[in-house]
């Protein structure tokens, strides 16, 4: 499905494999569910960068956890210059003490919080004032009863552009 919905690359392709579905269910590792397996990933996808040293790189397929080797690699790339525009239903800056899937904390971990063996993959962090995400997740309903103070700290150090979808009350 990826090959015919991914226009032809002009460059290196690489495919990190993920495992398939085989009825156990993953363990919460240090408040990450599968976060040995996610690992296992993360590194995979690190040396697929490490083997081409791109300029500029595209990911299709996974979930939002693929994108963090890239943007890692890239702002080291970028001197800590690389700018993030995170457009998703949530900002995904939860750490293991808001919730146990590891997608949801990847600009986390890229800010610099989250667990400490998927932060390493991080060389240089992003600068909160180069990370925009959609305002209107600012107006999470749940955020002061489900996130810890230090979550709460980096929605506010991120940039709120200026999209409206919908009013909300704090």
């Amino acid at each position: 499905m990826l090959d015919w919905l991914v226009p032809p690359a002009s460059g290196p392709v690489e495919t990190v494999a993920v495992a398939a579905p085989d009825g156990h269910q993953l363990q919460i590792e240090d408040g990450i569910v599968g976060r040995s397996e996610l690992l296992a990933q993360l590194r995979a996808a690190e040396a697929c960068i490490a083997r081409h040293q791109p300029e500029r790189m595209a990911v299709s397929g996974g979930d939002c956890l693929v994108d963090l080797a890239l943007f890692a690699y890239l702002n080291e790339r970028q001197e800590g210059e690389l700018a993030v525009l995170w457009i998703d239903a949530h900002p995904d800056i939860t750490t293991p003490r808001d919730f146990s899937h590891a997608h949801a904390m990847v600009p986390g971990n890229l800010l610099g919080e989250g667990n400490p063996d998927f932060k390493i993959a991080i060389r240089r962090q992003l600068r909160p004032s180069h990370v925009i995400t959609p305002a209107q997740m600012k107006c999470w309903r749940w955020r002061p009863q489900c996130l810890s103070a230090l979550t709460c700290g980096m929605l506010d150090r991120v940039n709120w552009c200026p999209i409206v979808v919908r009013s909300c009350n704090d």
